[in-house]
């Protein structure tokens, strides 16, 4: 099994979201790639703040986010398409989505807690 799949969700209700909120279907990834990039770097940071007591991290915070986000662009863009994960989600039974988008907006909300706290 693939171990970045928890992300491609993520990648995809982001995008759907966004979709569905702005109606500029053309960005939708790149909304993705931008939000999913932000709460990864968030995630790392509250993990060094936590390891090694570093109170500023905003040098790992700024290079992380941008080799997070070249990273996110690349495969969502080139290796792992929006249509892609699209069938996917489709395939999937309407109990499964709804369990999915629950634990995307759960990793979200801990993620922003964890990293205020963690950073305060």
């Amino acid at each position: 099994m693939n171990p970045l799949i928890i992300f491609d969700y993520c990648f995809y209700v982001i995008a759907n979201c966004y979709k569905s909120i702005y109606v500029l279907g053309h960005q939708k990834e790149f909304a993705g790639v931008l939000l999913l990039s932000l709460v990864q770097i968030m995630n790392i940071d509250t993990i060094i703040i936590l390891l090694f007591s570093i109170k500023y991290v905003s040098l790992y915070f700024g290079f992380g986010y941008l080799l997070l986000l070249a990273f996110n662009f690349i495969r969502y863009k080139k290796i792992i398409t929006y249509s892609n994960i699209n069938d996917k989600w489709n395939a999937k039974r309407h109990l499964s989505q709804v369990l999915l988008k629950t634990l995307v907006f759960a990793y979200f909300v801990f993620s922003f807690v964890c990293f205020v706290i963690v950073s305060s």
